[in-house]
């Protein structure tokens, strides 16, 4: 794999890894906060919905990478620990599954044409709803930690190498604290 290869899929990674960031920020009682009138989506569901979108994608056009993937109804909220769950699984097939396409000279069978296309796809819808999510928690009142309100910016410490250390360290203090 060459250099560009590796960076659009560290780049996933990152994005990933923001998502997750995000989820585990959110406050708890913004979880369930919804602006629609007509009963749509409040947080956590929003935030099933992009999961379930990963999963749609995969079962369409690389059904292997989607088995073991629950997928969330708008019926169901999706608790916290459950998003975090299904977005590393997601987030490691749409890896594998872009990882596949590269493979092939960035092939698509049937979307985005290409494999930058549909990381760009990702990004941009996933991107379009954390920040429906953002304003809902504003105009519901929900104050925005400020990990949350900046830490989404720095993309630095989603990187490989930054999030790897940051592990180590989180590890290593958790051992010492007896935790």
């Amino acid at each position: 794999m060459n250099i560009l290869e590796e960076q659009i899929l560290e780049s996933w990674r990152a994005h990933n890894r923001m998502v997750i960031f995000m989820i585990e920020n959110i406050p708890e009682d913004a979880m369930d906060v919804t602006l629609s009138k007509r009963g749509g989506r409040g947080v956590a569901g929003q935030l099933g919905h992009l999961h379930t979108v990963r999963v749609w994608h995969l079962e369409a056009h690389n059904r292997k990478l989607s088995r073991g993937l629950v997928k969330f109804t708008a019926k169901k909220v999706p608790t916290r620990g459950a998003l975090i769950q299904a977005f590393v699984k997601s987030g490691e097939a749409i890896e594998n599954h872009l990882r596949e396409r590269i493979a092939r000279a960035g092939e698509m069978v049937s979307f985005k044409r290409n494999a930058v296309t549909a990381l760009v796809y990702f990004v941009a819808h996933e991107s379009h709803h954390r920040g429906n999510i953002i304003l809902t928690m504003k105009q519901s009142g929900i104050r925005i930690p400020e990990a949350l309100k900046w830490g989404i910016w720095d993309w630095n410490k989603f990187s490989d190498m930054n999030y790897a250390e940051r592990q180590v360290r989180r590890r290593t203090l958790a051992s010492h604290s007896g935790k």
